[in-house]
């Protein structure tokens, strides 16, 4: 039923609410949201990947299942990590343009992250993922990345992990003119953007045959 598995931090309550609307799409439900309507901003065309994945932060990024194991030996490893770890308070959040796409980000001096608990999950899931094959780190690997992310593409096959990881939930595509799009986020998430959050909670996440992703177990 899914294809790709993955661990997510998914903001509930306004925030959450706030991201379902802004990307078109609830990631606890499955189902489209009506978006908000920005002058000058083709929002629905602008947000079409990252509504793919719902409004997230990625913790343990897209995997496939080892064929040696299932759908429950996620749902378990995600019961005993949860079981495990401590809640991480969070600061408020900021719109940061990180390349060429926006994206709610932790500021630079908060004053917690989690980084640490990125970087454990990362290894309990790090069993039960299926490895990369060649054709796939080949076409993966970037000119742009650092040794050390070369290696973490080969090993845990994503670059941006372990002590690459940076806390971030992806609002838009790729943007040509980011200044209206930031103005916008900035007007949507408004109060919100300095409202402290608690990362409480993970959740297990599925990729369908359309590769839309939805929650699965928290």
């Amino acid at each position: 039923m899914f294809q790709r598995y993955a661990v997510y931090f998914t903001p509930d309550g306004e925030m959450g609410a706030a991201g379902a609307a802004w990307l078109g799409r609830d990631i606890f439900k499955g189902q489209p949201v009506a978006q908000p309507d920005f002058k000058g901003v083709d929002l629905p065309r602008l947000t079409e990947r990252p509504r793919r994945y719902g409004f997230h932060a990625t913790i343990v990024p897209p995997f496939r299942s080892h064929p040696d194991k299932g759908e429950a030996d996620l749902r378990r490893a995600l019961d005993e990590l949860g079981g495990e770890l401590s809640a991480v308070p969070l600061s408020g959040l900021q719109i940061t343009l990180l390349g060429r796409f926006l994206a709610l980000t932790l500021p630079r001096d908060a004053a917690t992250t989690p980084n640490a608990l990125a970087a454990r999950a990362v290894d309990a899931f790090h069993p039960l993922r299926a490895p990369l094959d060649q054709a796939e780190i080949d076409r993966r690997m970037r000119p742009h990345l650092t040794k050390r992310q070369a290696t973490n593409l080969r090993h845990y096959g994503y670059p941006h992990v372990m002590e690459d990881f940076r806390f971030h939930i992806t609002l838009t595509d790729r943007l040509e003119e980011p200044r209206i799009a930031t103005r916008a986020g900035e007007s949507w998430f408004g109060e919100l953007l300095a409202t402290p959050l608690e990362l409480s909670h993970l959740s297990l996440v599925g990729e369908d045959t359309e590769g839309l992703f939805r929650v699965l177990q928290q």
